[in-house]
């Protein structure tokens, strides 16, 4: 993220009447709050993700670039191709 938009974001967040609290990290992670919105609670629940859940955001959803890439090295012709085709 370029400077410019940091600076523009705080600049927003500033107006809108959010405040700066804490920063993390040399500056790369801010915590902004504003007065009027309510803290985050924890919400109970038993659901647990199943061990295949890790594996399909993880690893799959890098799937369609590799196989496209697969693809374009395995449908270009090679140059021995272009070369005996002159």
């Amino acid at each position: 993220m370029c400077s410019y938009t940091i600076l523009t974001t705080n600049r927003l967040l500033t107006f809108t009447g959010w405040r700066k609290i804490e920063t993390y990290n040399n500056g790369e992670i801010t915590a902004w709050s504003k007065d009027d919105v309510p803290p985050a609670h924890r919400i109970e629940s038993d659901a647990v993700a199943s061990s295949v859940a890790g594996f399909d955001v993880g690893k799959l959803s890098r799937w369609p670039a590799v196989s496209w890439l697969l693809g374009l090295v395995l449908l270009l012709p090679g140059r021995r191709s272009l070369t005996q085709a002159r």
